[in-house]
């Protein structure tokens, strides 16, 4: 992912560039800055590269890999030869800066809007859920008034037949006893 138009990349792409691991370019970075080399970093602090960056890692690589010089040396060699270039290019590394910074709020802008999103698709699907549990709310209290109402019924039609029992109890006695 290129991290702006003037031509910056990013650890992992600098480790492909170079046909290495990206631990590798962290390590080479660690011990170029540790003399004194600098490399812009944006909000997260992760290091952007210029293709000058990138000249020099390869520099660096050949001098490990060609002339089989031992790490320590290598680095040294390296910050000999681009110290003053690096001086000379501060002016590209302090925009370089300024554009990861960019390019770090609009990451953020990106991250926040996408938050921001997923709050509202979350609100979304809670308020689909509470309309599912109110419908069933409703569905149950139609039930259970179902049921009161059949139970209503029973209880009238107990009371019915109770009545009818007493009735011909009446009726029977009445005929017995003559009442």
């Amino acid at each position: 992912m290129r991290a702006n138009d003037q031509g910056a990349f990013w650890t992992s792409e600098v480790a492909t560039m170079l046909g290495v691991q990206p631990i590798t370019v962290r390590t080479w970075c660690l011990k170029l800055e540790a003399l004194g080399m600098t490399f812009p970093r944006d909000r997260n602090d992760k290091r952007a590269f210029t293709q000058e960056h990138v000249g020099m890692f390869r520099f660096l690589q050949s001098l490990t890999q060609e002339k089989k010089l031992k790490l320590d040396e290598a680095i040294a060699a390296t910050v000999e030869r681009f110290a003053n270039s690096r001086r000379s290019d501060e002016k590209v590394i302090t925009g370089l800066e300024i554009s990861v910074q960019e390019n770090a709020v609009e990451a953020r802008y990106d991250a926040l809007f996408a938050s921001h999103q997923a709050l509202l698709e979350e609100l979304q699907e809670t308020k689909k859920t509470q309309q599912e549990i109110l419908l069933k709310l409703d569905q149950q209290a139609e039930r259970q008034a179902e049921r009161d109402q059949a139970l209503m019924a029973t209880m009238r039609e107990l009371m019915e037949q109770r009545r009818s029992e007493a009735e011909q109890k009446k009726s029977i006695f009445g005929r017995i006893f003559g009442k």
